[in-house]
């Protein structure tokens, strides 16, 4: 209940915010700006509705930066809350939708497509890398620009690792939980889980269910479709293994460690191995973070072949508006982000981002070691993508309560997925 009224509140301040920014502008006497000529320059405000949490405070960081060649310029960075996509169709139904915000692409490209502005031909589309054009493509159009390519996995603690003695990385289910023996035995808990948060265990990890898939983007068309179910699948079986597994050896605060605490607790030494990706560089480094960290992929069964891939994509996407009434500026600042040495200098060195861009360069010392160890992954071509995003939208939410549900034995392990097909029947309908 507190969780509820939580976010209640929270998309009232964020819709009361939006109202606020929707008269975007004012005159400005600035002689400075790009174009001025010394002429009184016409305030300008982008409203940014965005969801990662890890940059808000980089962004306004970029935003300062911005407006020492653009000071005709404001922004409103909104977002980070419990709940993105609620918060998205709320700005929009209320009237008071951003000017830019966050889209995941794939199934979310399909869904906003009629809210997005066509950037086919921005001049940043000949740099984008490949991989990252089909989930924001509708109709051969591209509708976003990419904030990055990141990935995610397991990360853990090197240092830990070798005070239990162990040499390797787990590269099977029953490697895994040799290591979390291992680590037992050491006195050090193997896992660190945020089970509070839907994402986890609805999002995220059951990714894996999809990925070690023959064919991933096919089962999940037949998913969509009604053509396969969770029961009886024996990828959704193992992923139940080893959400059993990160019980019996994790935190035993789980059900109440949202994703902050869980990173505070991680940074402390306080587990050994947490379930998170590449974007929690900048986290990390806000902490003080001084950890030898590594990472590897989640596997869910005894299959080497199967479970040697990092998940790696496009994270998400800057999508604008078609709306909206600062359309150029909007434009100018994307394309200054990606283009311009200052704007690119954010997106390695403040963002942490591995670039979604060929023109941008970077070292893995300036992306830090989360960054390097997926790449290793990625050069190697040991990466597989996120399946999650062709699912309709509520899934997170709904397939999280009810894994939220079983890991507190509330579900049997035939209930829980009697429950997951119920809840795609329900989804598939909407």
């Amino acid at each position: 209940m507190k969780k509820v009224f939580n976010l209640c509140v929270s998309l009232m301040l964020l819709l009361a915010m939006l109202s606020a920014c929707s008269d975007k502008t004012e005159t400005s006497s600035s002689n400075n700006a790009a174009g001025g000529g010394g002429k009184s320059q016409e305030k300008k405000v982008i409203t940014v509705l965005q969801l990662k949490r890890e940059i808000i405070d980089q962004l306004k960081e970029m935003a300062t930066e911005y407006q020492k060649t653009h000071p005709n310029i404001e922004f409103q960075f909104l977002g980070g809350q419990d709940d993105y996509n609620t918060a998205l169709k709320s700005a929009f139904a209320s009237g008071n939708a951003p000017d830019v915000f966050t889209n995941n692409g794939d199934a979310d490209a399909v869904l906003w497509k009629d809210r997005m502005v066509d950037l086919s031909n921005e001049p940043w589309v000949k740099d984008m890398v490949e991989i990252a054009k089909p989930p924001i493509t509708v109709d051969g159009k591209i509708y976003g620009m990419p904030y990055n390519i990141e990935g995610f996995g397991y990360i853990y603690n090197k240092d830990l690792f070798e005070k239990a003695g162990i040499k390797e990385t787990p590269k099977t289910l029953s490697e895994l939980e040799d290591v979390a023996k291992k680590l037992k035995a050491a006195g050090i808990t193997a896992f660190v889980n945020a089970w509070q948060e839907n994402f986890t265990m609805g999002k995220q990890g059951f990714n894996a269910v999809f990925a070690r898939q023959g064919d991933p983007r096919k089962w999940m068309e037949d998913l969509n479709n009604g053509k396969v179910t969770f029961k009886g699948n024996a990828q959704t079986e193992d992923y139940m293994k080893l959400l059993d597994l990160n019980k019996k050896y994790g935190n035993k605060d789980a059900m109440t460690t949202d994703y902050n605490t869980s990173m505070a607790k991680f940074v402390a030494g306080e587990g050994a191995i947490i379930q998170q990706g590449s974007w929690t560089q900048p986290v990390l480094d806000q902490m003080g973070s001084k950890l030898n960290l590594g990472m590897f992929p989640i596997p869910i069964n005894d299959d080497v072949k199967a479970n040697e891939e990092m998940f790696a994509f496009a994270g998400n996407y800057w999508s604008i508006n078609k709306d909206s009434k600062v359309i150029p500026e909007v434009k100018e600042w994307l394309n200054w982000l990606v283009t311009d040495p200052e704007g690119q200098k954010f997106i390695v060195e403040k963002f942490k981002f591995i670039p979604a861009f060929t023109n941008i360069k970077f070292t893995n010392e300036q992306l830090g070691p989360l960054a390097t160890a997926l790449t290793a992954y990625t050069d190697k071509g040991l990466s597989d993508g996120r399946y999650y995003n062709m699912l309709p939208s509520g899934y997170e939410k709904e397939f999280g309560a009810i894994f939220q549900a079983y890991v507190a034995d509330k579900l049997t392990k035939e209930q829980t997925l009697e429950k997951l097909d119920e809840a795609m029947n329900t989804l598939r309908k909407q």
